[in-house]
């Protein structure tokens, strides 16, 4: 349920835009992939859990903890990309789909060693960097 309540928060997050707009149902479900019937069930449950503020016919939108859960998934995608990207070289075409696909099964704390290990925290030598992923780093830093 917790992968599937951030699925659509993201989702929610993504179509609302920087003002926190209002989604429409069948706008979100078209999003997903689902049926409008499908979306407005998980919405009221949503809704239920302090996630969202669901009105029907009027659509969507983030609570406070709400946001947090999208925040924190963003930061874990982030996360889990860079990682990807620097230490395991995938190729840029790769890295959106592995993220999403690993993203909703990093715990917080796995994200927090993940963090720490990208930002020098731990030892990077254990983890040789492949010449692709150095040459996309220097790319970054200039």
């Amino acid at each position: 349920m917790a992968r599937i309540a951030a699925g659509y928060v993201l989702a929610v997050h993504e179509l609302s835009g920087a003002a926190g707009a209002r989604v429409a149902t069948g706008r979100l479900a078209r999003r997903l992939g689902i049926a409008n019937s499908t979306a407005s069930v998980m919405l009221q449950k949503l809704a239920e859990d302090g996630l969202l503020d669901y009105l029907p016919y009027q659509g969507v939108c983030l609570t406070a903890a709400g946001r947090e859960l999208a925040r924190r998934a963003i930061r874990r995608q982030q996360l889990v990309r860079r990682f990807l990207e620097q230490v395991l070289a995938l190729p840029e075409e790769e890295l959106t789909r592995e993220a999403d696909r690993l993203e909703p099964c990093l715990s917080d704390g796995l994200a927090e060693r993940i963090d720490q290990f990208l930002h020098g925290e731990s030892s990077r030598s254990e983890l040789p960097s492949s010449p692709d992923a150095r040459a996309r780093e220097n790319r970054r830093t200039g």
